[in-house]
């Protein structure tokens, strides 16, 4: 094939699709595989003609270094935001451990208060069951007396 300079004429790709015996394609799979072509296409380097200076990349090295700025504020702005995570997470962390510590605490009274009200009612139990024993030991005594003043017929004895 002879090679013909396009200098000034725009280029034309023209494509025919169709599958290995003839049929239709399915249209998702003609788009799947036109894009891949066609990034490999726009990936590839292309040399420049002859007598021209390179081709420029389609990004130039302003919009790189512009690219570049955000990118670099973007990471900044992310390990800042990281840092601030990692400092609320410990946060979160030393105040959940405080709470811990405070239920704990505050259980240990509990059962301590739980304990001390068990040894007094076990010991009113006790101080009930004696006064109960004078109450009837009392009147035991009352009534004894009150037989000997009263003798026999219940007349009061001089």
């Amino acid at each position: 094939m002879e090679e013909r300079p396009n200098r000034g004429k725009p280029l034309v790709l023209r494509v025919e699709i169709s599958t290995e015996d003839g049929g239709e394609p399915a249209l998702d799979t003609i788009g799947d595989e036109l894009r891949t072509l066609l990034g490999r296409a726009a990936d590839a380097p292309r040399p420049a003609p002859e007598g021209e200076p390179p081709l420029v990349p389609a990004i130039d090295e302003a919009r790189l270094d512009q690219r570049s700025r955000r990118l670099a504020a973007s990471e900044r702005d992310l390990t800042e935001r990281n840092r601030e995570l990692d400092r609320r997470e410990h946060e979160l962390e030393r105040l959940a451990a405080e709470r811990e510590t405070d239920i704990e605490l505050r259980e240990d009274a509990v059962e301590r208060r739980e304990s001390e009200l068990a040894e007094l009612e076990q010991r009113l139990g006790r101080k009930e069951r004696e006064l109960v024993h004078y109450v009837a030991d009392v009147q035991d005594e009352l009534l004894r007396r009150e037989a000997f003043w009263h003798g026999p017929g219940g007349s009061i004895r001089h």
